[in-house]
Order: structure tokens, then C-alpha cells, then sequence
């Protein structure tokens, strides 16, 4: 009995370097993702930002999120004001 518990903790101490590695592995990719994600976000309000063709709305919600982004909490939450006033 004393071998196989001895056996099964070795097997139990593999297992869990590899499942280290796995949770490794997949917190590199989700912190990929977020950079990829957050740097479409800045791309796609940026096109909204310089469309001519793009309504004043669309604008004013592009510059909010692009304020919010930068970290100008107050200035973003003023613009949503104004588009939730523009809304009703």
C-alpha cells in the first residue's frame, strides 16, 4: 500500500505541473485577446470619429468610449449624459 500512494502522490504532483502549465497557457492567450480586443475597439471609434457620413450620434458615442479608454471618466459620463438627454 505504502508504494502506491507513494506512486499516486508522484502522479497527483504531475498532474498538477501540467494543469500549471494549461492555466499558464490559457491566461497568455486571454491576456492576447484583451490587447487584440481592446486595440479593434480604438480602431473601430476612430473610423466612427473621422466618417463624414456618420451621425452626430454616432460620433458623440465614438468620442465617449474614446474618452473612457484615455481614463477621462467625468468627460465620458458628460457626453453619455447628452446622448441619453438626445435620446428621450
Amino acid at each position: 500500500m505504502p508504494r502506491e500512494a507513494k506512486r499516486d502522490a508522484e502522479a497527483i504532483k504531475a498532474s498538477r505541473g501540467e494543469a500549471e502549465e494549461e492555466l499558464a497557457a490559457i491566461r497568455e492567450l486571454n491576456a492576447e485577446i484583451v490587447v487584440d480586443s481592446r486595440n479593434k475597439s480604438r480602431q473601430v471609434v476612430e473610423e466612427i470619429q473621422w466618417n463624414l457620413v456618420a451621425s452626430v450620434t454616432d460620433r458623440t458615442v465614438a468620442d465617449a468610449i474614446s474618452l473612457e479608454q484615455r481614463g477621462e471618466i467625468k468627460a465620458a459620463a458628460k457626453r453619455w449624459r447628452f446622448i441619453a438627454i438626445a435620446a428621450e
